[in-house]
């Protein structure tokens, strides 16, 4: 067996690398194909999914949003604190939102309830599509004056 040069190893480790990064991120760049398909907006499926009261993490990593079930309304939150871009989680019960960072929460409908935050969270922009699935609009965001308007929330018992 011939002996390896540096190059010809540096070159292998390279190709190594960059397949084995296409692969992992596949998964992801087929999850924003179908984001960018969809206008930027992403299908969070039905509502009869959002039977519950209280916030759904499902999408709080990839696309940085909670889908809140409060009362009749159906909105959804940004899952970065208003302080400083810091993740937030949904404590167990999922009824708050938490800054592990700061100490900080806010209450389900975004509003802060203890820690160094001055802002409330933006709702996102939300709709139903033709389809009757539910889809989330993280390029619109309304402020918390604005969260009575159209499209910052649904009702997901009316079709």
């Amino acid at each position: 067996m011939p002996q390896m040069t540096r190059r010809t190893f540096l070159t292998t480790a390279g190709l190594a690398t960059v397949a084995a990064t296409c692969v992992n991120f596949g998964a992801p760049l087929r999850t924003l194909a179908a984001t960018l398909a969809a206008g930027g907006k992403v299908d969070v499926g039905l509502p009869a999914d959002f039977d519950k009261q209280g916030a759904v993490d499902t999408w709080a990593g990839q696309h940085r949003f909670f889908v809140i079930r409060q009362g009749d309304q159906l909105f959804a939150l940004p899952s970065i604190c208003t302080h400083e871009p810091k993740k937030l989680v949904a404590q167990n019960d999922k009824q708050r939102l938490y800054c592990a960072e700061h100490k900080s929460t806010f209450s389900l409908d975004g509003r802060v309830l203890r820690g160094k935050p001055k802002k409330s969270l933006a709702r996102l922009g939300i709709e139903l599509a033709a389809n009757g699935h539910i889809l989330i609009d993280p390029a619109k965001k309304f402020s918390e004056p604005d969260w009575d308007k159209p499209g910052s929330h649904l009702d997901p018992t009316k079709p």
